[in-house]
């Protein structure tokens, strides 16, 4: 159904007619915990950032005010053969910067900041060394993969290269200023002996005796960080990505796209499906008996033997991950996983309790 046919009482500007005019509405889906809709829809041309922002204000103005609901648009776009992503991703970087600014401003001002490679499906980021890029630099890759996968069916590969940062040219510039100024002020000390030494030497020798036998100097902050990290030890349970807490939601109530979710089933269906790059997307179902959901793992090739040794058909597991809309199974799946764990069977067998047993013939 084309958009407007979905919406036909809804009243819009001209340019935003022709870019939705022929776009194609895939599906609707209601959240059950929220009461948001996520309106998925397809289109043959690029719609940017505002413009989708724009037409989910008229749509939650004139539309889904009365029902109390909030609506948001999920586009997925079918390009011409002549894009790719080298060519795409300069068109498409200032819709992308609009709505990582929204996101997060940090991980925005890294990306303005950052040098751009743009190597065959891989997006090199080249950015200062410090704590706060280095602890951004995840969240900033599973956004732009994410984006470019969902959107436009590309497996980018997001890597970042750290330089160290630049010492000021105005430090360098004044402390040979301030050292030639020196001997103006230097005093000359005579003694009895007759043995003369200034004042600037008495000094340097008083502090080198004072710093002798004391520790080196502190480090840094960002130093200790560093060298204090230390990765916390393995949950002999965890299969699968990092340990984790938290209680599971049954997977009938994963209705939209509502996030980050703790999950547990039995794992049905494996399979294995090779990418560009060197990736291998590693997808199963979880079942845990009120519903089911599709999991998706993307895996370095060198990784699939282990992890596929750990997650075998018909055992249980415990997983958390990111309950997200998928465009290339038009469904809400599972991805970004954080970790799974291996747990027993928690479904019930049926047993007789009774005191006396029947016997049927």
């Amino acid at each position: 159904m084309l958009f407007f046919e979905a919406f036909d009482k809804l009243t819009v500007d001209g340019e935003s007619r022709n870019l939705f005019e022929e776009v194609e509405v895939l599906k609707v889906i209601a959240s059950k915990s929220t009461k948001d809709l996520y309106i998925c829809i397809k289109s043959n041309h690029l719609i940017f950032h505002k413009n989708i922002k724009k037409m989910e204000d008229l749509l939650n103005k004139q539309v889904f005010s009365s029902i109390g609901s909030k609506a948001f648009i999920k586009p997925q776009f079918e390009l011409s053969a002549q894009y790719n992503f080298s060519n795409l991703y300069p068109i498409y970087r200032e819709s992308l910067m609009e709505e990582l600014k929204e996101k997060s401003i940090i991980s925005y001002n890294i990306l303005s900041n950052a040098k751009i490679e743009i190597e065959d499906m891989t997006l090199k980021i080249s950015t200062t060394e410090n704590c706060i890029t280095e602890g951004k630099s995840t969240k900033l890759k599973d956004f732009i993969e994410t984006v470019f996968q969902e959107r436009f069916s590309y497996n980018v590969l997001v890597s970042f290269n750290y330089t160290k940062p630049k010492e000021s040219k105005k430090l360098k510039a004044h402390i040979p200023n301030r050292v030639k100024a020196a001997p103006h002020n230097i005093k000359e000390n005579k003694p009895a002996n007759g043995i003369s030494t200034t004042l600037s030497e008495n000094n340097t020798i008083h502090k080198e005796k004072s710093l002798e036998g004391k520790a080196s100097p502190k480090k840094s902050v960002y130093e200790k960080a560093k060298k204090s990290y230390r990765k916390t030890p393995k949950d002999p349970n965890t299969v699968y990505g990092r340990s984790f807490e938290g209680n599971s939601m049954p997977i009938c109530d994963i209705l939209a796209e509502i996030g980050e979710v703790i999950i547990r089933g039995k794992l049905v269906n494996p399979e294995t499906r090779p990418i560009r790059n060197e990736k291998t997307i590693l997808s199963f179902v979880l079942t845990d008996f009120t519903d089911s959901i599709k999991v998706k793992i993307f895996l370095r090739n060198d990784e699939v033997e282990d992890v596929t040794d750990e997650l075998k058909a018909g055992n249980f597991y415990l997983l958390k991950g990111i309950a997200q809309m998928d465009t290339f199974d038009r469904d809400i799946t599972i991805g970004s996983v954080v970790g799974i764990k291996k747990i027993p069977d928690f479904t019930i067998s049926r047993r007789d309790d009774a005191p006396v047993k029947r016997v049927e013939l």
